[in-house]
């Protein structure tokens, strides 16, 4: 066998050693995944619990109103804090800013 039919028997070996150890780790990742996914029935008991449990009015006034203010307060710091996004102005373009217009 010449050189050149070797290295692509190496190569061909190769491609198909990756392809087998992708579908070996994607097949051990599917298999942890079913492992360690809780049973149906334990989410939707959890499901029935929490749809049990009624959330008091008054708790519910309060939170909405907190956070009510801290969007008032979040709005408020954004109008007042200088943008970090845009650039100084100057008069010289760089490189990188004509290389593009260059043809």
């Amino acid at each position: 066998m010449s050189n050149l039919a070797i290295s692509l028997w190496i190569s061909l070996i190769g491609i198909i050693l990756i392809f087998v150890a992708i579908l070996i780790l994607w097949g051990a990742m599917e298999l942890l995944v079913r492992i360690t996914t809780p049973k149906k029935k334990v989410v939707e008991a959890e499901m029935e619990e929490v749809e049990e449990a009624e959330i008091p009015t008054a708790a519910g006034d309060s939170k909405r109103k907190a956070a009510a203010a801290a969007v008032t307060v979040a709005l408020a710091f954004q109008k007042s804090s200088a943008s970090l996004t845009t650039a100084p102005e100057s008069s010289e373009l760089s490189a990188w800013q004509v290389a593009p217009l260059q043809k």
